[in-house]
């Protein structure tokens, strides 16, 4: 899971740095635009976002009493979910320190991609026709 993780985080970086397509002959296609930048960002982002729900869900498995509320797998996706986004409702907290460690990855890694992906969209330059 760790490994997948730094995988999609790369990606995503390489996508948002460098919008341009490699095919599986090596050569490089330039995207049509904003729209393509976006879509290969929003599924590289998603899968993040699972591999942190599937962490989660692997850290519940390994004890009891890790998070409050004695949570479910949805509630542990419910929870990474609102952790990336930063709203945090309390409804289910962390208790153990890795539990807590991985709330902490799980919010810098959101801001990281938040902040990546809103300044690429914002510094994005068309192509000129």
């Amino acid at each position: 899971m760790t490994l997948s993780y730094f995988l999609n985080l790369k990606v995503l970086l390489r996508i948002i740095r460098s919008p341009e397509i490699t095919d599986f002959k090596g050569q490089t296609k330039k995207t049509d635009g904003l729209d393509s930048v976006g879509v290969m960002a929003v599924i590289v982002l998603l899968m993040v976002v699972i591999s942190l729900a599937l962490a989660v869900c692997f850290i519940s498995c390994s004890g009891q009493g890790v998070y409050t509320n004695n949570p479910t797998f949805f509630d542990l996706f419910y929870y990474t979910i609102i952790t990336f986004a930063t709203v945090g409702y309390g409804d289910i907290s962390p208790v153990s320190p890795v539990a807590k460690f991985m709330s902490i990855v799980i919010s810098m890694t959101s801001i990281l991609c938040l902040t990546v992906f809103i300044s690429s969209v914002l510094s994005y330059k068309g192509t000129e026709d």
